[in-house]
């Protein structure tokens, strides 16, 4: 598990997608996934993609955007 510093959501690596390291997002409470982290080939970029009726505060996206910010180029 990879602490990023905010305690609603905590990231574990997955297997890789499109030969990249992925990533799943994870509520540390719950364990339910939240969403993944992973390789976008058309933008050339990590994304995140939340699952489906999930619920994001700015706070959460803003922790999600430094993990990426310090992913990219893996």
């Amino acid at each position: 598990m990879i602490n990023i510093g905010n305690r609603f959501i905590h990231i574990e690596n997955i297997e890789p997608r499109e030969g990249r390291t992925a990533y799943a997002v994870v509520n540390p409470k719950s364990r339910q996934r939240l969403g993944t982290v992973e390789w976008y080939r058309y933008w050339g970029k990590y994304v995140l993609i939340p699952l489906k009726n999930t619920v994001w505060d700015v706070g959460c996206l803003e922790s999600i955007v430094e993990f990426i910010g310090n992913i990219k180029g893996r």
